[in-house]
C-alpha cells in the first residue's frame, strides 16, 4: 500500500505496519483497515482541535496543551500523557537499550513549530484526510457495506 504525499515509505512504515497488524488481528483488509484507522487518527485530531481531551482508558489522554513562554506568543501544541498500564508495560517488556530517545528527541525538536517558522501553518493532519479520501476512492468497489 502507498500513502499519498509521503517522500519516502521509510517515514511512514511503523503506520503501515500498525495497518497491516489491525487488519490481520481483525480479518479485515488492509484498505478497511487504513480507514479505520486513518478516520480514528482524524476524529483525534477534531476533538484535541477542539480543546477537548481524549481519554482510551489503559492507553493515554490526548489533549491541547497551553504553552506560555515568556516574553514570546504563548503557543497551544497536542499534547499525549501515557496511562499507568501503558507505561508499566513498556517499563516491563522494553530493553533500555531499546529505548528510542534520540529519536524521539531529534523528531520532537525538528517539529516543534519554532524550529521551521516558515511551515507554520502546515497541513499536518490534512494529509491523514487525503490519505482516506485516496483509500475510499481506490477501495469503493472492493469494500462490502
Amino acid at each position: 500500500m502507498r500513502i499519498p504525499f509521503v517522500t519516502t515509505q521509510a517515514t511512514v512504515q511503523s503506520l503501515l505496519d500498525a495497518i497491516r497488524h489491525a487488519g490481520d488481528s481483525t480479518g479485515m483488509s488492509e484498505e478497511r483497515a487504513a480507514m479505520v484507522v486513518t478516520h480514528f487518527l482524524d476524529a483525534l485530531t477534531d476533538r484535541i482541535s477542539a480543546g477537548e481531551v481524549v481519554t482510551i482508558p489503559g492507553f493515554g489522554r490526548f489533549g491541547a496543551y497551553l504553552y506560555e513562554r515568556e516574553g514570546r506568543r504563548p503557543i497551544v501544541q497536542p499534547r499525549f500523557v501515557p496511562a499507568r498500564p501503558l507505561r508499566n508495560q513498556v517499563d516491563a517488556c522494553c530493553p533500555p537499550a531499546k529505548a528510542n530517545n534520540h529519536k524521539l528527541e531529534a523528531y520532537r525538536r525538528s517539529h516543534h513549530p519554532s524550529s521551521r517558522p516558515e511551515k507554520s501553518g502546515s497541513r499536518t493532519f490534512s494529509v491523514m484526510r487525503t490519505i482516506r479520501q485516496h483509500i475510499e476512492k481506490n477501495a469503493a468497489g472492493m469494500l462490502p457495506d
